[in-house]
Order: structure tokens, then C-alpha cells, then sequence
């Protein structure tokens, strides 16, 4: 059977992939088509099934018959506007709209050119590999031979045997901690802002944005529903989190050692920074930023001012919601400008038909009085000659 390889953020377990598909071709739980045609993820242990591509991909990989060109995965690519498009590999035409792998704007391979080498990376031959899904973009890792794969066994276990949740660990808090934890939540308070602006996409419109943001209250009643206490809690190190976010602490941690090295909260209460954290990473690795809204961003902005005020170095984060928010304005921003764009534009359409009406009326109103002309001349001489007396001066 195939050792168990990837790990992903949407599941708790190491999933195998498969070069047969399981006899009963159980459902995706990604799609929920049947699993019928390998290769395919897998977990046996939870029956947890995806097609390869419901299932986290190789961001890069390398081709032999590209020496030197790392080749990136991309949702989809259109290298330019001919409407004609080739896979360099088998140079047969390719579609724009399916995924494909490619270096720079030069070298493209289909997804099936490119199965034999993505299939090493996701067992492992290749090492450590960061992976991604498509579409939604959610993370994941190959475990490659030897690496946590004893770690990735203990949090497996953990999650089958143990029977602490994080209800165990909020109840066992000391009055301190608890003191602790209440500490780190973000009264109500009153902000006002003393910008005014015509335009909803303005710079002051920004700035607007950014104190709603800014202002962004967490109460400690609105904090701690913000956990589910009945989740099982594993440990990751010399740390606990709730299993379903063990694979993003355990990253985060390998890849910024010094998170916590500031923070003096008590295990316990870094317990629950920890899972804040995790959900607010692992909300932005499946949110794509065409679906990002303004309450998204209070949620996520919120949430990580808690863990700042637990002195988390968290300025990576950070920074990256930053840009998320530019972005989402930006967007935000155009989309309102082309809507405004196009209505005035219709405005514009229905006024010119309503004018080129009106010139018609007119034209027609000219050709009636040209018909009529001579009558209205000879009515008209009358007009004059009655001009400087009153109309019955010539009856006296």
C-alpha cells in the first residue's frame, strides 16, 4: 500500500495517493463525483477521498526535457490574445481555461504532460514540495521520507486516543490565566472619523476603511464563542492546538521560529492565541481575493489584534492582510467605476435617443410649416399691415 505522503490543510491525516482508485469509487469530498479514475488521494483510516485534481498540486516542479526551468502551476493562463495555445511537451493545442504548468511566458506543459513528474513530487521522491489546491488555493505539504513523519504518527494517535479537547484546557485555567486571557480581548469603544468624502473610492474613502479596520472591537464575550471547546487538542512540539490546525501551526512555526519568542502569556492561554491565529491563516489560504469582503476583512483584522496584543511576531501576517485590503479596495474600487461607468453610459444612450427623437420632431415640425407656408405668408402681410393701429381702425 502507498505510505501516506501529503499533508493538507483540510485534513487531519496524511493522505496516500493512489494509482488505482478504490473498488466502491467513493464520493470526492471535494466535488462529490465518484473517485473512479485514479490517480487519487486518500486517507483509509476516515474513508476521506479526492480526485488528484480536487487534491493539492506542486506549485513548481522541474522537467527533465527543461533543464533549468522551474515551472510554476497556474489555475489557468492565456499567454496572449491568439485564441491558439500549445503544450510545448507533446505540442499538441491546449485550453486556456485548465490548469497547466509553465515557465515565465515561454514554456507551457499540460497537466497530463506533466502527471509523471507531479506524481513523484506528491510521493515524495522529490523531497519537501509545497503543494496548493486549485481554485480555492488551499496549502499543503509532501512529507517526504523520514521528515515528522514520526510527528505526523503522534498527532494521529493523539487525535484517536486522546480525550482532551480545549474545553479541558479553558477549564483548568487559574484565576490568572483566566485574568490572562480576558486581558487580550478588545473593549467596545467609540471611534468617529473626521474624513469627507464625495467619492466612496477617494483616498480619504481608504483611510476610512482603514480606521473601520483599526477600530475593530473584540469583547471578551464575542472572543471565547469564537472557539469550538470541544475540539480534540493535539500537540505540536512544545505546543497545543486543536487537531484541525496542527499542520498550519507546525508550518508556521518551522518557517518563523521566533513567533512566540516575545510572548510571555502561560502555555495554556497561547493554546487558544494559537488556534486565533491558525483559523485566521487558514480562512485567507482558502479565500480567493475576488471573494474577499469588507466583513472578512473586520473578522480576519480583528481577530489578529488579539494575537498582536499577546506579542506574537506576527508581522508577516500582518503585512500580508495589508496588501489583502489594498487589494480588495482596489477591486472594490473598480468594480464600482465600471457599474458607475456603465450606467452613466446607458444615461447617456437613452439621452441621445430621446435627443435624436427630439431633432426628428423638430424636422418633421419644419416640413409641416413649409407645407403651410404660403397661407401663413399671406397671414402674416395681414399681421403687418395691421402692425401700428388697432385691429378696427378701418371701420371708423
Amino acid at each position: 500500500m502507498q505510505q501516506p505522503t501529503v499533508s493538507y490543510t483540510g485534513h487531519p491525516h496524511l493522505l496516500a495517493v493512489l494509482d488505482d482508485a478504490p473498488r466502491h469509487a467513493p464520493p470526492c469530498n471535494e466535488c462529490g463525483r465518484p473517485c473512479d479514475s485514479p490517480p487519487v488521494f486518500r486517507c483509509a483510516r476516515c474513508d476521506f477521498n479526492l480526485h488528484l485534481l480536487c487534491g493539492p498540486l506542486p506549485t513548481t516542479i522541474e522537467l527533465d526535457e527543461f533543464p533549468g526551468d522551474p515551472f510554476s502551476l497556474a489555475d489557468s493562463f492565456a499567454e496572449d490574445d491568439s485564441g491558439e495555445y500549445y503544450c510545448d511537451f507533446c505540442e499538441d493545442k491546449r485550453d486556456p481555461r485548465e490548469c497547466v504548468y509553465h515557465s515565465g511566458d515561454y514554456y507551457f506543459v499540460h497537466f497530463k504532460c506533466a502527471m509523471s513528474e507531479v506524481l513523484r513530487s506528491l510521493k515524495g521522491e522529490r523531497g519537501d514540495v509545497d503543494l496548493r489546491t486549485l481554485g480555492k488555493l488551499i496549502p499543503g505539504r509532501v512529507v517526504s521520507k523520514g521528515l515528522n513523519s514520526q510527528t505526523t504518527a503522534q498527532w494521529e494517535k493523539q487525535i484517536t486516543e486522546s480525550t482532551l479537547t480545549l474545553k479541558d484546557i479553558y477549564d483548568s485555567l487559574t484565576e490568572n490565566e483566566l485574568m490572562e486571557f480576558k486581558n487580550l480581548s478588545i473593549p467596545s469603544a467609540d471611534i468617529s472619523s473626521d474624513y469627507a468624502t464625495s467619492f466612496p473610492y477617494s483616498g480619504d474613502a481608504f483611510k476610512q476603511l482603514l480606521d473601520r479596520l483599526d477600530a475593530v472591537t473584540l469583547p471578551w464575550e464575542e472572543l471565547i464563542k469564537l472557539y469550538n471547546l470541544d475540539t480534540k487538542v493535539v500537540d505540536v512540539g512544545e505546543h497545543q492546538i486543536t487537531w484541525d490546525f496542527a499542520n498550519i501551526m507546525d508550518t508556521l512555526l518551522r518557517k518563523h521560529k521566533d513567533l512566540i519568542a516575545e510572548s510571555r502569556l502561560s502555555p495554556k492561554v497561547k493554546t487558544f492565541m494559537f488556534v486565533l491565529l491558525c483559523d485566521v491563516v487558514y480562512s485567507m489560504s482558502r479565500t480567493k481575493i475576488e471573494d474577499v469582503t469588507e466583513q472578512m476583512l473586520m473578522d480576519w483584522w480583528g481577530r489578529l489584534k488579539v494575537v498582536q496584543r499577546a506579542n506574537f511576531r506576527m508581522q508577516l501576517v500582518r503585512d500580508q492582510l495589508t496588501i489583502v485590503v489594498s487589494a480588495y479596495f482596489g477591486l472594490a474600487a473598480n468594480k464600482f467605476n465600471e457599474r458607475a461607468t456603465a450606467d452613466l453610459d446607458e444615461q447617456i444612450d437613452k439621452l441621445s435617443k430621446e435627443l435624436e427623437q427630439v431633432r426628428e420632431n423638430r424636422e418633421q415640425h419644419q416640413k409641416l410649416v413649409e407645407s403651410a407656408s404660403t397661407i401663413i405668408e399671406k397671414c402674416l402681410d395681414d399681421a403687418s399691415a395691421l402692425s401700428y393701429k388697432t385691429v378696427g381702425a378701418d371701420l371708423l
